[in-house]
């Protein structure tokens, strides 16, 4: 079962396009199943953390401590996003 990278997936979440990198292309990060993997925290864009790079993002969510396989699941062979927040991301 073949996924889209986070960054990538993230990038869509956030609503943006952009184009992708031979080096991000061609790099792949396993996870397992995401839960020793801190969402938020751990360092996925050149050593920053998501909650570093997206500052608004991370006050705004309710989910600060929780890890990748707490944020989402797996459907059909899809990975669909259930990030909680306070209030509206853009309002």
């Amino acid at each position: 079962m073949k996924s889209k990278s986070l960054t990538s997936d993230y990038t869509l979440f956030l609503g943006g396009k952009r184009e992708v990198s031979w080096f991000e292309k061609n790099l792949e990060r396993k996870l397992g199943d995401g839960r020793n993997l801190s969402f938020w925290h751990e360092n996925w864009l050149a050593n920053e953390s998501l909650a570093s790079k997206y500052k608004k993002f991370f006050l705004n969510s309710c989910q600060k401590k929780n890890l990748v396989g707490d944020v989402g699941v797996w459907e059909d062979g899809i990975w669909r996003w259930r990030l909680s927040r306070r209030r509206q991301w853009f309002t």
